[in-house]
């Protein structure tokens, strides 16, 4: 936003709503929209966890309390937008990763997807039944290559094969990626 990018932000805890909304006000981001939902595959309702040490869609392994949000899937948040095609996205669901991948079906199937930076948690993926790899071939899918982002350098990860770290930050593209001083 503030380099005057539209910018859609989707979000289900209401406090962080509430200061995204009022940071895009005293900050003048007029084309930050901010979305009060949780991204899924299908829209609805679904219930959120806001407590804990991250908010996150509700699932029968954690004992938390938890709210009913709306749930809306990208492709028919942008339809109902009247965006086109994003430059960018950035998922961070904290293991919901695979029903939002699937809820953006359309704008990742397109062959002239946008690159999508998004972070594997093997911890949160386990809350829901899942993988990293699982989650690196659903990205595979779609005709996306991984990339795991470290300090210096981009390293290609293989669809399936297990990463040995917990977290990673990483960049999923359509087209081989070239960045000055950052070798894959």
């Amino acid at each position: 936003a503030a380099a005057g990018c539209r910018v859609v932000a989707v979000e289900a805890a209401a406090s962080n709503v509430a200061l995204l909304r009022a940071s895009a006000a005293r900050n003048g981001f007029a084309d930050l929209h901010v979305v009060h939902a949780a991204v899924s595959d299908a829209p609805g309702t679904i219930d959120f966890c806001v407590r804990g040490p991250w908010g996150h869609v509700a699932t029968p392994g954690v004992d938390l309390p938890s709210v009913p949000v709306p749930a809306v899937t990208v492709d028919e948040l942008l339809a109902e937008l009247g965006m086109g095609r994003p430059a960018f996205v950035k998922i961070d669901v904290e293991g919901s990763e695979i029903p939002a991948l699937r809820g953006m079906a359309g704008l990742l199937g397109a062959p002239d997807a946008p690159p999508v930076l998004y972070e594997y948690n093997g911890h949160t993926l386990a809350l829901f039944g899942t993988t990293p790899p699982a989650l690196g071939t659903q990205f595979h899918s779609y005709g996306y290559t991984s990339l795991a982002v470290e300090a210096d350098r981009l390293v290609r990860l293989v669809p399936g094969e297990m990463q040995p770290q917990t977290i990673v930050e990483c960049l999923a593209v359509k087209q081989d990626v070239n960045l000055p001083g950052w070798p894959t």
